[in-house]
């Protein structure tokens, strides 16, 4: 009899999981976690009621492991999401009038603290632009809309364009070839472009293009109180432009973006 029961204890042992190193694993809608734990930013937690982590510093999103909440797109135009292809996204401005093709990502898969990275890889596939009108094309906002991280081309002088409520003054700055020339391989169809905002609270927000810093803008001491620029809502994609009736066949795609809540995140 203590033989059986020795040998059904270590069974019954051996049939227990510990969910402890399974804690903080990437999860998502997909790949969710195991029963015992929960998803919360992208991360398994035994936690049944999480509190946000104001001061969490990690990836909180990844395109290919997240994708995207939604899609908005105009008649005329399209948002691609591949997901067998780490959910790659391809926007086209296929028709006249057709002004917006994005896809996004709402609040609860975005940072929730003052310092972080905004980024990934964009290639133009097809240079169809308007010659004359700025269009965003990536951006980070808050609950009312504000840009943490807009970004914009400036087709007429093939430029790069930047506003940020960073700090209590918008920055807004357009970058040109001729003074910037990191931004001009943006306009090389067929070319994959790294594009990467870092911030930290009261101390700078700095732009780089292909791992070339373009600009870099001091942020004063005090300026902004802690979690006032919180980010509520990511859209990749032409966002519209009034005069892109003018000039269709504008493509894009874009691969590998992240958001993190730490600016030497990759």
């Amino acid at each position: 009899m203590r033989a059986l029961c020795a040998l059904l204890a270590l069974t019954c042992s051996a049939c227990l999981v510990d969910l402890q190193p399974l804690e903080g694993r990437a999860c998502s809608a997909e790949h969710p976690c195991p029963d015992g734990l929960y998803c919360h930013q992208l991360r398994c937690t035994s936690e049944a009621t999480p509190q946000p982590r104001y001061d969490d510093g990690g990836l909180v999103w990844e395109q290919a492991v997240a994708g995207f909440s939604s899609t908005d797109v105009y008649p005329g135009a399209r948002a691609q999401v591949d997901r067998a292809d780490s959910n790659r996204l391809r926007v086209d401005i296929a028709a006249p009038g057709a002004d917006r093709a994005l896809a996004q990502a709402e609040r609860d898969a975005l940072p929730q603290r003052d310092d972080g990275m905004f980024g990934g890889t964009l290639r133009l596939v097809s240079a169809g632009m308007p010659r004359d009108v700025e269009f965003t094309f990536a951006n980070l906002e808050t609950a009312d809309g504000q840009p943490v991280v807009e970004l914009y081309f400036i087709p007429d002088s093939h430029g790069l364009g930047l506003r940020s409520t960073l700090r209590p003054t918008l920055i807004w700055n357009g970058f040109g070839p001729e003074s910037f020339p990191a931004v001009a391989p943006l306009y090389v169809s067929g070319r994959d472009n790294q594009i990467a905002v870092r911030w930290r609270h009261n101390q700078y927000v700095e732009l780089s293009v292909n791992s070339e810093r373009v600009e870099r803008f001091d942020l004063p001491t005090g300026g902004i109180a802690p979690g006032a620029r919180l980010a509520a809502r990511l859209q990749l994609g032409v966002l519209g432009c009034s005069a892109c009736a003018a000039d269709a066949g504008l493509s894009l795609e874009y691969r590998g973006w992240k958001v993190s809540g730490d600016a030497d995140a990759l």
